[in-house]
């Protein structure tokens, strides 16, 4: 920031003068922090009507780095102004790039790749991020292997072939193309390729986990508010899961999980649970766009008796807009259970859901909106249900950090005659703040904290809910 500040008043004192529109020359070792602190004075100078100061600061931060879009766009939108030679198809191209325009910005600097001349890496590396959003894999190797030739592009070049790498199901090749990038780069992207490579070896072919957990859940058996053991009801819990996938073609493609937990608590042993379950399906991607079909089969059995079965199939997908990325999940789930006095709760439910969401691998937000009907013999135990949801996760220096809360408004099917024969209406709050931290390539820590308030138009059914947990997770790829 003090390089930065020294070069403002240089360029002030030096006074107005005609702006400097040649190609810039990367620096040979790239400094992302620093080419910020230029980008804002740069900033701060074009407000204050001083574009020739401002192109100074704007040549800098492209020169320490390349691979900034929002340098070089400011930079010839200054040129452009002011009359002297720009870019247009850069500039255009690096515009719909931000606003996710793909198609465009590959029909802009596509001619640079069909001639005999060598594109510059900024637009190789422009062209590579294109293609691979589209989808087009083989033509942005290409373009990102020429942009990972440059010093001031490599490490962002490195990414996206460690990304191109994954999709093809290659684990290994991406983790070591994301650890170069890792110990190259410096601030956000250093840490996004840490990340992208922690995950990347975990993404194998054939996988299986382990976790051990313990904590505490305050309403084991959503006991009323109202009632005399409100508050009785916690204990503590501890418990494992083991599960194993199966992926032979990579990201997309078939696959095939199963697993099994068992939970424990402590005092009231009629709510030990144990689950076993499986599913297969089938991935079809294309760039970032995705759809998928699965079927699963899962088993419940609570107090160690049987509780219930589901078979279940479902078809998920999303697809990227120019504003945000659309998703998209219909279900439909033959619940079966098992003890007399549940099983007349027993029928088909189906889900939906439709969100969307902004941001990347490090950071999203997704908001949603989520519906489910639930069909059995008997009306007053059917129900619809619905209500918004968000989905907030990000990464920080100490774990990935995800907060999700949701809003369920419950109607019953008819008069219940146990509730005073009227149609019990019910609300659920849920929230839950999870963080997870990497302590190695194979072990991840988990902590979880969440909650439920119930509300309902019988006062008596309306309960609070607190729980948390810490977990232990190992990870291995076996392929």
């Amino acid at each position: 920031m003090i390089a930065a500040w020294a070069l403002s008043l240089w360029a002030s004192a030096a006074g107005a003068g005609p702006i400097d529109c040649s190609k810039v020359e990367p620096a040979r070792s790239p400094d992302p922090a620093a080419a910020q602190a230029y980008l804002e004075v740069g900033d701060a100078e074009s407000r204050q009507g001083r574009p020739d100061t401002a192109a100074v600061a704007f040549r800098e931060a492209v020169r320490l780095d390349p691979a900034s879009p929002a340098a070089r766009a400011r930079l010839l939108n200054l040129c452009r102004e002011s009359g002297e030679a720009a870019d247009e198809d850069f500039d255009r191209a690096t515009r719909a790039v931000e606003e996710g325009r793909y198609e465009e910005a590959i029909a802009a600097l596509g001619p640079r790749f069909a001639g005999e001349g060598r594109p510059d890496a900024a637009a190789a590396l422009l062209y590579g991020i294109s293609l691979y959003e589209r989808g087009d894999d083989a033509r942005a190797k290409q373009a990102l292997q020429l942009a990972a030739q440059s010093p001031g592009t490599a490490d962002a070049a490195s990414v996206f072939l460690g990304l191109l790498a994954l999709r093809a199901g290659s684990s290994d090749q991406a983790a070591a193309l994301f650890d170069r990038a890792g110990g190259g780069a410096q601030g956000e992207l250093a840490r996004t390729a840490r990340d992208l490579a922690a995950l990347a070896r975990r993404d194998v072919r054939l996988a299986v986990s382990a976790e051990v957990e313990g904590g505490y859940d305050s309403n084991v058996d959503q006991a009323p508010d109202r009632t005399p053991v409100a508050g009785l009801s916690g204990d503590l819990l501890y418990g494992a899961t083991a599960s194993a996938l199966l992926r032979p073609f990579g990201e997309t493609g078939p696959y095939a999980v199963a697993g099994a937990r068992l939970r424990n608590l402590r005092e009231i042993g009629d709510y030990d649970l144990a689950w076993a379950g499986g599913a297969a399906g089938y991935r079809f991607t294309h760039g970032r766009d995705e759809l998928r079909v699965e079927y699963a089969f899962d088993a419940i059995w609570l107090g160690y008796q049987p509780f219930s079965t589901a078979h279940q199939l479902q078809l998920d997908g999303a697809l990227d807009l120019p504003f945000a990325r659309a998703g998209a999940l219909v279900s439909a789930r033959a619940e079966r259970y098992s003890a007399p006095q549940i099983q007349k709760y027993s029928g088909p439910t189906f889900d939906g859901e439709v969100s969307l969401a902004w941001g990347g691998s490090a950071t999203e937000l997704k908001l949603r909106y989520r519906g489910q009907g639930h069909r059995s013999e008997e009306a007053e135990v059917r129900w619809l249900d619905h209500g918004p949801g968000v989905r907030a996760m990000a990464a920080l220096l100490w774990g990935r950090l995800v907060v999700d809360a949701q809003v369920t408004i419950r109607t019953y099917g008819a008069e219940d005659p146990g509730f005073g024969d009227v149609v019990r209406q019910d609300a659920y709050l849920d929230g839950v703040v999870s963080l997870e931290q990497d302590l190695g390539k194979q072990l991840t820590v988990s902590l979880c904290v969440g909650g439920r308030k119930a509300f309902s138009n019988v006062g008596t059914l309306e309960y609070t809910r607190l729980y948390g947990g810490l977990g232990l997770i190992f990870t291995a790829g076996l392929w």
